[in-house]
């Protein structure tokens, strides 16, 4: 029997409401309703694989030219208090936070959108909010739930263990991103490559790992997303706006809390 996308949407939402606990496992397992849906046509390993012209700034050459920042502490401290007024409340990890600004700072070319700055803590469980969009001006913080690669989630726990730059992995891959141009996807509704400009993201446009919106991502504690194959997939209710804000050349730092 063929599903429709309104119909499974629908029976996702009943699922929610009439509080049945959906465990990780639940719905992307095997048998589970998100493990039925590929990720964006173009996703890696596809025979049409299309990561999009790529622009004379970011070429390969461009990409292996970021600095890794080496500072002194008292360097690091002076650039933190610059940004002082970022997330008042102190809702995105300190390290990570500290980690994206400073990458910030030292490759100041490669981001010329610099009124926003992302950070993504795979630390945190999969029905948490867990990435967040700073805004550069007035500090102020959005939080959102965000999907990670099935493959870097083995035991289903919801918290990705293992990650990859490698083809077909179908794992998520850590470091610092460029939010790039957005582009039309045949099968969500928002779309916007990435460039990995790290060596633990290098392959990001090959492998088509995109920032998208997910159907089966909702911005809700109480059921658990389900996975990508390596994109950052988002809820549908936020996709787009997020993408305004982060396209044409912000910094995503995508890590784990226990990052120095």
């Amino acid at each position: 029997m063929k599903f429709t996308k309104s119909i499974v949407w629908t029976m996702a939402i009943a699922l929610a409401f009439s509080s049945i606990a959906c465990s990780q496992s639940g719905f992307n397992g095997k048998t589970g309703l998100s493990s039925q849906l590929p990720d964006d046509p173009d996703m890696e390993g596809s025979p049409n694989l299309d990561y999009g012209s790529v622009p004379e700034d970011r070429t390969l050459l461009a990409q292996a030219a970021l600095t890794e920042p080496k500072i002194t502490a008292e360097t690091k401290a002076a650039i933190l208090k610059k940004y002082s007024h970022l997330d008042p409340q102190k809702t995105v990890d300190r390290n990570l936070l500290a980690k994206a600004l400073l990458y910030l700072e030292a490759n100041p070319t490669r981001f010329p959108n610099k009124n926003w700055i992302s950070v993504v803590n795979f630390s945190i469980k999969s029905n948490k909010d867990r990435m967040y969009v700073i805004n550069m001006k007035d500090g102020s913080v959005e939080k959102h739930h965000v999907a990670h690669g099935s493959k870097s989630d083995q035991n289903g726990d919801g918290i990705p263990e293992t990650f990859s730059n490698v083809n077909n992995s179908n794992m998520s891959s850590l470091g610092v991103y460029r939010a790039s141009e957005p582009y039309k996807s045949s099968k969500f509704k928002s779309a916007m490559r990435l460039d990995g400009l790290s060596p633990t993201n290098s392959n990001a446009r090959m492998r088509a790992v995109v920032f998208h919106s997910a159907w089966y991502v909702w911005e809700s504690d109480v059921v658990s997303p389900g996975k990508t194959y390596g994109c950052l997939g988002v809820s549908e209710s936020v996709a787009a706006g997020m993408i305004e804000k982060m396209k044409n050349g912000s910094i995503i730092y995508v890590g784990l809390a226990t990052d120095k």
